[in-house]
């Protein structure tokens, strides 16, 4: 297989969670035209065409379990896209439910060697090296319930936000790399910076402030395809030995090259 054919996926299955807007809605079209039959899980509305759309709620294990339960064949690609920006249900939200959705995929049966998964991280896990021992501690807990119990039992001391959500993720790829690909199953993700997603315009203050001034100086903005393109390739069967990979931004160049050359707080990050 030569040419743009090994990017394809024709024959493939692929699954995109929290695909119903932005980045994951994006992601879900793009594969679905590059020949993959495509499942969407979200708890919105899926209102594009797609050949599966499951309700599916991140925050209700049952729900996963649900979903899981309803996938018509193995899946061989999946895209971790669902997130929110804050609020009780954020851990849940962004990293519990994709981590117990795929130990689910696995135990089942349903991830067969050859397969790939992606996450979408951000700038705002940047620098999760630095934090290593307590994500180490988090990431240590056995199942759904009790990732659930250690975040409420944190939740007092101020450190569980939005950042410390995409940090728990840029550890876990890079952790379980290995482990996967020993199943024959990759994980990568991908760490975009502002992008105009309605997640983003939602909290457009203090996400997409961030790199404004660069994004001004060059005429750029980044549509939700511009990074689904990206995200499509991480999955694709050409970078077959890519795993526990974090593909940067052009966030961070926003950030080195912005006039004011000032980085925000970590809470703003996206």
């Amino acid at each position: 297989m030569t040419g743009v054919e090994q990017f394809r996926y024709d024959g493939k299955h692929a699954l995109v969670v929290g695909g119903a807007t932005g980045m994951g809605a994006a992601a879900a079209q793009i594969v679905r035209d590059l020949g993959a039959t495509v499942t969407v899980m979200d708890y919105a509305p899926v209102n594009y065409e797609t050949d599966q759309a499951i309700e599916m709620d991140l925050r209700d294990q049952d729900s996963i379990d649900r979903a899981v339960d309803e996938l018509p064949s193995p899946v061989d690609a999946v895209f971790a896209a669902a997130g929110i920006a804050d609020g009780p249900d954020l851990m849940r939200a962004v990293f519990i439910g994709h981590r117990h959705l795929i130990e689910r995929l696995m135990a089942k049966g349903l991830l067969p060697r050859g397969s790939a998964i992606c996450f979408i991280s951000s700038v705002g896990g940047m620098g999760w090296e630095n934090d290593l021992d307590r994500i180490q501690d988090f990431l240590a807990t056995a199942d759904y319930e009790a990732a659930d119990q250690w975040v409420k039992s944190h939740d007092g001391d101020g450190s569980i936000h939005y950042g410390f959500a995409k940090q728990v993720i840029g550890a876990y790829v890079a952790l379980q790399g290995f482990e996967f690909l020993k199943k024959g199953v990759r994980v990568n993700a991908i760490c975009p910076g502002p992008t105009d997603t309605p997640l983003a315009r939602a909290n457009a203050d203090l996400w997409l402030s961030f790199g404004e001034d660069y994004r001004q100086a060059t005429g750029i903005q980044v549509h939700p395809s511009r990074w689904a393109t990206r995200w499509c390739f991480s999955t694709a069967r050409r970078p077959a030995v890519s795993t526990g990979s974090h593909s940067s931004s052009t966030a961070d160049t926003q950030w080195r090259h912005s006039p004011t050359h000032s980085r925000p707080a970590r809470r703003s990050w996206i």
